[in-house]
């Protein structure tokens, strides 16, 4: 498995692509069970749970010492048995919240990093169907959810099962007959538990899907916060928030709710069975079944254990959100996995000739065709230009050479070589692209820059920012290259955006060039100096243009026409404006 995987997996056995998971307990837990030494802390958290009943054991002996003649040696030796438990109790308690928040803080980073590091692996198609909002639910909600149950919560939940099995085994030990009332305790409590988390899931999972929704209208409204102002919104986009918002409390106040009745049910069972086992109790105290001080060991024993069994299933339904949650980024983390970007052939002396043969494609979530049928052949360190009206699919031309998706039908070529056999990281080194709209990080100009080729010197940032006319406007900010340049680029003008998104599209010298309306958005002094530095940089590359002004296809070789998803005419510029009953003509008339 390639170091990728490595690290999103960090198990010993690298040679699976699927996680493996025992069927005898929750896939969860296979993020503590990786790590043998982690077992320890199990027994030790058990420990807690385990002594007090014992304390009320030696506490019942000392009251039945009193029954003889001498008993202050044996509630002596009580008592120190008493104390010693207390104290280590107390040291195993430290111990075990100490370790299990360490635990489940390691937990809680592993899997964020798992998700998204998952997310760098996933396909186009997985972005396609899933909101913002969904992703970020993941990596925030569903991964605390999943940290949280490994941490001190987990310390409370195992003292709880030591109870539980310390109270059975004194009532067994002590006196047989009493061994009905644990068990129907267990019963009714495991039924009443169980009914209540099940409507308690259904608005848990309710909740996750409003709380998406918010969080996707959140990121939506404050990254577009001046549309919503132009367009006196406000209020509108508040209503949305707010509806979403009352739908999550509505459905996490419901969860908590029926969890909440189902503990104070089950604690009114709990009762009873108390008090049936008092009056039992009682009559084999006096038909001398038990002592007095087993009746008190007894007695408090399952008094301890219908609070623990009430607070284990407690802590449980915590748990079971936390996996739902694991359940929920599970199928993404191992999606992930089938996707090898280092597997393929690299082309070595790759000269960028590119063919397509027949492609038929459609985008995932479509029904319609986007290309039908399209063949046409780009030679090495030409520049071609793709032109037609909006939706002809010029553009997803450009998603299926950077391999985003796999074409329907027919074949693409580069150098002779099948699309689909190439290593796709190598891929996307050779191709580089320039969006009409360049996506800036809030990040210095050299770190930009520098963004598609971390180990690239200053004096080569320099030499591209200079070949791509940007160098003149990068020395005069105040920090220079070192200049912070704001969210999405937001301190520079468009026509430097641009500029900086071609500098860092040509840092790591790609065979083939694509420039995806890339002046479009510019002003007429913007767009001259951006074409400047294309005109300048296509030289001597496979360069593809998509444009809607025509003006900016004026250096192409060739250039093809798209009408409808089919490629309708091929030709120079000249030789498709003489033909007036051609589409090309009727582009550029509808233009002028």
């Amino acid at each position: 498995m390639d170091n990728t995987k490595e690290l999103l997996l960090d198990a010993p056995d690298n040679q699976s692509k699927k996680i493996n998971f025992s069927r005898f307990y929750p896939k969860m837990y296979w993020l503590f069970f990786r790590k043998p030494k982690y077992y320890w802390i199990i027994f030790t958290s058990l420990i807690p749970g385990t002594l007090p009943i014992l304390s009320h054991y030696f506490m019942g002996r000392s009251i039945d010492s009193l029954q003889t003649d001498n008993p202050y040696p044996a509630i002596l030796k009580n008592a120190l048995y008493f104390l010693s438990i207390s104290i280590f109790s107390s040291v195993c308690n430290f111990l075990n919240y100490h370790f299990w928040i360490i635990i489940g803080s390691i937990i809680g980073k592993k899997v964020k990093s798992m998700i998204f590091k998952s997310y760098m692996l996933c396909d186009m198609e997985f972005f396609d169907k899933k909101s913002i909002g969904d992703l970020m639910v993941m990596i925030s909600d569903d991964a605390s959810s999943i940290e949280a149950a490994f941490m001190n919560q987990k310390v409370n939940q195992l003292r709880c099962l030591g109870q539980i099995i310390m109270s059975v085994l004194t009532v067994v030990l002590i006196n047989y007959r009493l061994i009905p009332y644990p068990f129907l305790l267990i019963i009714g409590v495991l039924y009443i538990e169980r009914v209540f988390r099940k409507v308690s899931q259904i608005h848990n999972h309710h909740k996750s899907e409003s709380f998406s929704k918010m969080l996707t209208i959140t990121q939506e409204i404050l990254s577009n916060i001046k549309i919503v102002s132009s367009f006196n919104r406000q209020k509108h986009d508040h209503d949305r928030f707010f509806k979403y918002s009352f739908e999550t409390a509505h459905h996490y106040a419901k969860s908590s709710l029926y969890s909440d009745e189902g503990h104070a049910i089950s604690d009114l069972h709990c009762r009873v069975i108390l008090a049936a086992m008092f009056s039992i109790g009682g009559y084999y105290v006096v038909k001398g079944y038990l002592t007095v001080g087993e009746m008190l060991s007894v007695s408090r024993a399952l008094f301890i254990f219908s609070i623990a069994i009430r607070n284990f299933l407690g802590f449980f339904i915590t748990e079971t959100r936390a996996f739902d949650s694991f359940n929920r980024v599970l199928p993404i983390i191992e999606n992930s996995l089938n996707s090898n970007d280092d597997d393929g052939i690299i082309i070595n002396d790759f000269h960028g000739k590119i063919e397509f043969d027949n492609v038929w494609f459609k985008y995932p979530s479509r029904d319609e065709f986007v290309l039908k049928g399209v063949s046409f052949t780009i030679n090495p360190g030409e520049i071609t230009a793709f032109v037609g009206h909006s939706g002809s699919g010029k553009s997803t031309i450009i998603q299926l050479l950077l391999r985003f998706y796999d074409i329907s039908q027919g074949s693409i070529l580069l150098d002779g070589i099948n699309i689909k056999l190439l290593n796709t990281r190598w891929l996307h080194r050779v191709i580089g692209v320039i969006q009409q709209n360049p996506a800036l990080f809030s990040q210095s100009v050299e770190d930009n820059i520098r963004y598609s080729n971390p180990n690239a010197s200053d004096s080569e940032i320099i030499n591209v920012a200079k070949l791509s006319h940007a160098h003149k406007f990068i020395s005069q900010l105040p920090d220079g290259y070192k200049e912070n340049i704001g969210e999405r680029g937001s301190k520079l003008s468009g026509g430097q955006q641009q500029r900086v998104a071609i500098s860092r599209a040509i840092l790591c010298n790609p065979t083939i060039l694509i420039a995806d309306e890339a002046t479009s958005a510019l002003d007429a002094e913007s767009e001259k100096e951006v074409q400047l530095a294309l005109d300048e940089i296509m030289k001597g590359r496979t360069s593809v243009l998509i444009a809607h002004r025509f003006g900016t296809i004026r250096s192409a070789n060739i250039i093809h026409v798209f009408e409808q998803g089919r490629l309708v005419q091929i030709g120079t510029h000249h030789q498709l404006i003489s033909d007036e009953n051609g589409c090309y003509y009727h582009l550029v008339k509808d233009q002028l």
